[in-house]
């Protein structure tokens, strides 16, 4: 039976008998509930008191002495029975000692069950120098629980910081009066509390502070009316993802001032429970005596770390005094570069790298890197593989532990290499020294590793020494941040010229600053035979894409299957879940393909962490972020679980690592209810949706309705509308993203704006974080919102009721109309130009189709002048001159005007060419000056001043070309001044009928059977009252259906014959095409022949635009495009492949067989022919094979322009 049960039982079974048997007193003292009490609780020994004080007890049982901390002191007895006295004598104070405690408690034992337990009471035993007793008075207490924080701040779901709450500020104590505080980067927190269960002292729970890296917290001017003082404060240390949690004390520091000026060396400071604690909650104290004479304390905590340190309760309170404080403690320098007497040395920053398209330079796109200077830096050049040129997580910030020089810094990619090449030295005893970081995001360690980071010399760029050893300043190897190493060596005698290389193992880890080379003592013996260029690792990742994700899971089925047991798999995708929006799914990640408007683009990561739990205090991304995610080998698998498209993996396994590398436009989809399965993780939007008739909220699942079809919508109960009601009945369009339930499609909206039609008939609220357009008139980082009013290929012109301003994109898809949410850096390029936005900033469409009244303020010549002086503002303006189109510029020359000179910017030139040498009415948004006279407007408007009255028209394309199977294809037609008039058309053979439509001439050409080339001319006519006012001509050809010789026939198909002889061949993504499965490849006919293939797409990437993509690996056959004849060719005699390749040369294969999609048969590479990036080959073929097949079991995708293919039968 449980003893502790037994003793309840036993004593309630006691009174029963006490109040039967009350004569029987023999047996009382055996039955009797153990018990003890003392006469005091606390014994305070001091220079005044005795060495020996007493303690009576009184009890009802034996007992036994316990003492701990107490080797300082003697007890006696150690034992007793029953009532009885114990003494307690104490040894003299060490010197230097102020204080030392301990204590003393007491075991219980019954007559006739043996030990008991402890006794309630127990007494507290110190011993204190000095002859009085500390009163304990609280000069300051704080429990930062005045009121609870909410996660309401920021865009809705943040922690607020300090200064944005007050409710942590919950002080008291005698020393209060004047108290103040200063904080940096800390926010207040109402999780992870120190009452929870993960706390080792009694915290009080609710608030606490959160330190981000570098972070500090200053309680200032508390008055103190003793210079002994104790300060005890509660505080854990967990940083998320670290096996080791354990408590550092050189991580977070408390230091002392009188003044806020000048400061103590740190404190030491002991925890509770006797030992650091690790990832837990425990109560930290430090017992000091300040200098005589300080009646005012500031209190300085700080934090080298980001998200891992947290403080609640701290109390100031008189005591014994301890550790001596002084105020003229120096922080230690960092250690720093001293460039004088180099030989070489480059700090990086000749000119600050900046992102474009959202894009760092690589190293050989960008030269502001190279500022090297020294004695032998003259003859020196470079030769760079995998790294890129970034200003971002500098050497210099808060986790840098040496005086690193900042803004630039090369971040190597896997198997970087950067080497310094002819480096002239006339010394043999050298040292290196060089800034450098390991910080892998999302790494539980990130400690340096020095064999993923090597460091070799050559005296020739051929033959290398072995990797130097080099040690860190700061005598260890650092974790995830900047130190400055350096290397000592001696060079072989004779040796002038040094090269030194640099290479990274890791992707995106490492980086490199502050290279410095100089004269030294010598050290490492350096010899030149000890490594050739370095391989790339075995096992490289291999490049993926959602829809090749999908197909895998498909695949799968229900099951859970590795995608690879030896190999990382990783793909860009763009982020969908919307963590701020408040409308989520715990361990939910829902990615897309960027750009992607088709279905099967969409896919979940699933699982705890950082990288897939939205919920997750360190889940960081946003909607909108480019994300690229890494999927580990023999950890990461696919599954399609109840219809969702899953990747997944083992709950703790490091399975999947995502890093943002930029932002995305993310803009819904429209679609039907029927294809929410298909659409699913990505951003959809179905329009003309009933509400239900009976108004409820959001919370929970909604049926809505499209004529008469469900749609149902999910808002999970944290969602910040989850409480509000929709309004019955009304209709509109439900935006958010398409999801799963049990196999049940449903959206979920991402935020209130997605659900505006149906939110009581108003707007959302406005977002507090959003700054009006006119508000932003300095530098900084802004969110606003806006509607596109004006928009050029370089840039476009975001508008409010309040102003307007530019945001500088190039290349930029922004529409008219558009209204859209803008968040990021805002520059002003010098004091002529406005506030813009960059390429950088992040873009969420809100809505599309809005109009604006244009109100352009007129400008003559004089009002343009007045513009060349003052600050510029983003403004409306319009004014007349002569447009003249000079290469890349356009200029107005404004009448009336003495300097000033309108330059109309950032468009296309080609649209307003047809203006050179005419007079115009520009409109536009003033952006700035430039030069002392050229105003600078981005326009929306330019039309010529005094046009003619004459009909004009124009034809678009100038020329029609179709295959010999024939089609239709349009000419459209755009007329000016054309009132009365009709557009007539006619083509002059019969090949090719002719049709108008309103302003669209449709063409179309019969079958062309004769092997020859027919061509004919397509006339449009302007007509008004029975004449041609306006007459042009568009060119037409269609070419043969074949070319026969004695040899055979000859077809030649290009790559709009493949896209154009079948249907729905996807853009840049694969689709359901699988190798095994011939229903899913995509066919199409050529020359009345059938042909198909798989893994095959258009490409949409600028080098190959609309030419035929396959897919190429040179080991997974699933990812292996091919194409090949499916009709009998009979004998085939020549095949010529042209392809297009920027990087390889032609990998693909020709195989050939009697039976479709032939598996043997390989043919030899010939000889090929290039011309720029185009590759002809051209294969004699002999044997009597009817098939081939164009097989890309290579590495690398393969760009098909055309083949041809001779053939007899």
């Amino acid at each position: 039976m449980n003893k502790h049960l037994f003793r309840l039982l036993f004593g309630a079974l006691f009174l029963v008998a006490a109040t039967v048997f009350t004569g029987c007193k023999e047996d009382d003292s055996k039955s009797a509930t153990p018990t003890l009490s003392v006469s005091t609780e606390s014994l305070v020994f001091t220079d005044a008191t005795e060495k020996t004080q007493t303690v009576d007890i009184k009890a009802n049982c034996e007992w036994k002495v316990v003492a701990s901390d107490l080797s300082w002191a003697t007890v006696e007895p150690m034992n007793g029975r029953g009532n009885g006295t114990i003494s307690v004598t104490v040894q003299e104070l060490p010197a230097g000692t102020n204080s030392r405690e301990g204590k003393i408690s007491f075991t219980l034992i019954h007559a006739e069950f043996g030990n008991w337990g402890t006794a309630e009471q127990s007494i507290a035993v110190s011993q204190i120098a000095g002859s009085e007793v500390p009163t304990g008075e609280i000069a300051y207490a704080n429990d930062f629980d005045k009121e609870a924080a909410t996660q309401t701040y920021g865009s809705g779901n943040s922690w607020p910081y300090t200064d944005q709450f007050d409710g942590w500020k919950n002080e008291t104590g005698y020393g209060i009066e004047n108290v103040t505080y200063t904080t940096s980067g800390i926010s207040v927190r109402n999780n992870s509390n120190s009452n929870n269960n993960y706390s080792d002292y009694a915290g009080s729970g609710l608030n606490n502070l959160l330190f981000s890296s570098n972070s500090n917290f200053t309680i200032e001017k508390i008055t103190v009316n003793s210079v002994n003082l104790r300060l005890t404060f509660g505080t854990e240390r967990y940083a998320y993802g670290q096996d080791d949690n354990t408590f550092n004390h050189d991580e977070f520091k408390v230091q002392l001032s009188n003044d806020g000026t000048n400061w103590s060396a740190p404190l030491t400071y002991t925890f509770a429970m006797g030992v650091d604690p690790n990832g837990r909650w425990d109560l930290a104290t430090a017992d000091f005596t300040l200098p005589e004479g300080t009646t005012s304390l500031y209190v300085r905590f700080k934090s080298t770390l980001s998200g891992a340190h947290r403080l609640d309760d701290v109390t100031l309170l008189e005591g014994a005094g301890g550790q001596a404080v002084t105020f003229d403690y120096e922080e230690p320098e960092e250690p720093g570069l001293d460039p004088t007497n180099a030989i070489y040395f480059n700090d990086l920053d000749k000119e600050v790298a900046s992102q474009t398209d959202n894009k760092w330079p690589y190293a050989d796109e960008f030269d502001g890197w190279k500022n090297q200077t020294g004695s032998g830096a003259a003859n020196v050049t470079y030769t760079t593989s995998g790294v890129s040129v970034r200003s971002n997580s500098p050497s210099d910030a808060g986790y840098s532990d040496y005086a690193g020089s900042g803004n630039n810094n090369l971040l190597f990619g896997t198997n970087g290499v950067v080497t310094i090449e002819k480096i002239a030295v006339s010394e043999k005893n050298l040292a290196l020294s060089f800034g450098t970081e390991r910080y892998l995001y999302g790494a539980s360690d990130n400690t340096f590793n020095h064999d993923e980071f090597k460091v070799e010399l050559s005296n020739d760029g051929t033959n290398w020494s072995s990797p130097l050893t080099y040690t860190f300043a700061k005598g260890v190897d650092p974790n995830g941040r900047w130190d400055l190493a350096t290397a000592d060596f001696t060079l072989p005698d004779g040796v002038s010229t040094l090269y030194v290389r640099f290479s990274s193992t890791l992707s995106g880890a490492h980086r490199l600053d502050d290279v410095l080379l100089k004269a030294g003592n010598g050290g490492q013996q350096v010899s030149f035979d000890g490594s050739e260029e370095p391989d790339p690792e075995p096992g490289d990742a291999v490049e993926t894409t959602i829809p090749e994700l999908i197909a895998l899971c498909e695949a799968a089925g229900s099951e859970q299957q590795v995608i690879d047991e030896s190999k990382d798999y990783y793909f860009e995708a763009v982020v969908v879940t919307d963590k701020e929006g408040g409308n989520t799914t715990s361990n939910n990640l829902q990615l897309m393909t960027e750009g992607a408007t088709t279905a099967k683009n969409g896919i979940t990561l699933y699982g705890s962490g950082v990288y897939t739990n939205p919920a997750d205090e360190g889940f960081t991304f946003k909607a909108g972020d480019k994300v690229k995610v890494t999927l580990k080998a023999g950890e990461a698998r696919v599954t399609t679980y109840n219809k969702l498209y899953e990747v997944t993996g083992s709950q703790g396994a490091s399975w999947v690592v995502v890093e943002k590398i930029g932002t995305a436009t993310v803009t819904p989809v429209e679609i039907a209810p029927d294809q929410i399965t298909d659409f699913q993780a990505m951003p959809v939007s179905i329009k003309n949706v009933t509400a239900p008739a009976t108004a409820s909220t959001w919370n929970g699942t909604k049926t809505f309705t499209q004529n008469g079809v469900e749609v149902t919508v999910y808002t999970s109960q944290g969602a910040p509308w989850a409480d509000q009601q929709f309004v019955a009945g009304a209709t509109g369009t439900i935006t958010g993203y398409a999801a799963l339930y049990k196999g049940a499609a449903q959206v979920s909206p991402r935020n209130t704006k997605d659900i505006a039609d149906f939110m009581s008939g108003t707007t959302p609220e406005p977002d507090p974080d959003v700054t009006p357009i006119g508000e932003i008139t300095t530098a900084g980082t802004y969110k606003t919102e806006g509607t596109v009013v004006a928009r050029g290929k370089m840039a476009y012109i975001i508008a409010d009721n309040t102003g307007a301003m530019m945001v500088y994109h190039k290349d930029n898809e922004r529409t008219v109309g558009e209204k859209i949410s803008i968040s990021g850096e805002v520059t002003i390029y010098n004091a002529q130009s406005t506030p813009k936005f960059s390429a950088s900033a992040e873009v969420e469409v809100l809505s599309t189709g809005n109009s604006w009244s244009y109100n352009p303020a007129q400008k003559d010549g004089a009002a343009m002048d007045a513009l060349l002086s003052g600050t510029p503002v983003c403004t409306e303006i319009a004014f007349q001159g002569n447009l003249a189109v000079s290469g890349n510029y356009v200029n107005v020359t404004i009448p009336g005007a003495s300097t000033a000179i309108g330059s109309v910017k950032y468009i296309d030139n080609s649209t307003v060419a047809a203006y050179d040498g005419k007079d115009v009415i520009v409109k536009g948004y003033f952006v700035g000056t430039s030069s002392g006279k050229y105003v600078n407007v981005l326009p929306y408007s330019v039309e010529e001043a005094n046009p003619s009255t004459d009909p004009q028209m124009t034809v678009d394309p100038a020329s029609l070309s179709f295959a010999a199977a024939g089609g239709e294809k349009s000419v459209t037609v755009t007329t000016r001044n054309a009132d009365g008039c009709t557009i007539e058309a006619s083509s002059d053979n019969a090949q090719f009928e002719v049709s108008v439509s309103g302003t669209t001439v449709k063409v179309v050409a019969k079958e062309n059977t004769s092997e020859s080339k027919i061509e004919g001319t397509l006339t449009v006519k302007l007509m008004k009252a029975g004449s041609a006012v306006v007459t042009k001509t568009v060119a037409l050809s269609q070419s043969g259906k074949s070319s026969s010789t004695g040899d055979g026939t000859t077809i030649t198909m290009t790559y709009t014959d493949i896209i154009n002889g079948g249907s729905d061949i996807p853009t840049n993504a694969y689709g359901t095409q699988n190798v095994n499965d011939e229903s899913t490849y995509y066919k199409w006919s050529f020359s009345s022949l059938d042909f198909a293939g798989a893994r095959v797409c258009i490409a949409s990437s600028s080098d190959y635009k609309g030419l035929i993509q396959m897919q190429g690996n040179d080991s997974d056959v699933a990812k292996q495009g091919f194409f090949g004849n499916v009709t009998d060719l009979g004998k085939i005699t020549k095949i010529v492949v042209v392809s297009v390749n920027t990087r390889y040369e032609p990998s693909v294969n020709l195989y050939l067989g009697t039976d479709k999609y032939p598996t043997t048969n390989v043919q030899a590479h010939p000889s090929y022919v290039k011309e720029g990036n185009v590759y002809t080959e051209e294969y004699e073929i002999s044997g009597d094979y009817g098939y081939f097949r164009l097989w890309n079991d290579s590495v690398g995708a393969t760009y098909i322009q055309s083949i041809s293919i001779t053939y007899s039968k």
